[in-house]
């Protein structure tokens, strides 16, 4: 009853109405909260006469979430949670994650290949590339404590290596992830702000180094 689980599919039996598999919810948890799972549907026009096979899997993905926030728990678990949602609808459910940990005693840890939604409410970023974590980072420092560099091969040797905690060599000369506060004598070079993804490409094809 203290964690909320949703898949990246939705494993309930496809010819029940979702009246009725709230009907099963509700005699499962005792902290059901039926005013609450019918704001969500309301929010995102969804009918509980709806037979689950009638949803859209965007309809689907909303009603998995809004089953396994309905009992209040502390602890959710997402696999993918907004893969199959316009932007719109993504928008609205990562704001309903963020009202959900307002609570500082409630945690949500979800995975995800939409960067920009990782970046717009993690507090705390794991990235894991074949089955190995390359780094755990507070998002605010990973993001905004850290430039992206750019420069040619022949200024590359300028940037020390001690300085750089990842680099990848491109076919203009070198991108290289530096903290920020490390570039401020630094000549030849263009200083660009960091996203998730580029962070995320220099790790999967470039060099890592070793702190």
């Amino acid at each position: 009853a203290k964690i909320g689980v949703s898949f990246s599919e939705t494993y309930l039996n496809k010819n029940l109405k979702i009246f009725q598999v709230e009907k099963i919810y509700k005699g499962l948890y005792k902290n059901w909260d039926s005013d609450y799972f019918n704001f969500i549907l309301e929010k995102f026009g969804i009918s509980k006469t709806k037979k689950i096979s009638e949803c859209s899997s965007g309809m689907q993905k909303i009603l998995s979430i809004a089953l396994s926030l309905s009992y209040n728990p502390q602890l959710l678990i997402f696999d993918e949670p907004t893969t199959t949602l316009d932007p719109v609808r993504r928008k609205d459910i990562l704001g309903i994650f963020q009202e959900f940990v307002l609570d500082e005693n409630k945690t949500v840890i979800f995975s995800s290949h939409i960067t920009t939604d990782i970046e717009q409410i993690a507090d705390i970023i794991i990235y894991i590339r074949q089955g190995k974590v390359q780094f755990v980072e507070d998002s605010t420092k990973l993001l905004h404590d850290n430039v992206l560099v750019r420069c040619l091969e022949s200024n590359f040797k300028n940037l020390n290596l001690d300085n750089v905690i990842a680099y990848e060599k491109t076919a203009q000369g070198y991108e290289a992830i530096m903290p920020r506060d490390r570039i401020l004598n630094l000549e030849d070079i263009v200083v660009d702000s960091l996203d998730l993804e580029k962070i995320m490409s220099i790790y999967s094809k470039g060099v890592v180094m070793e702190k």
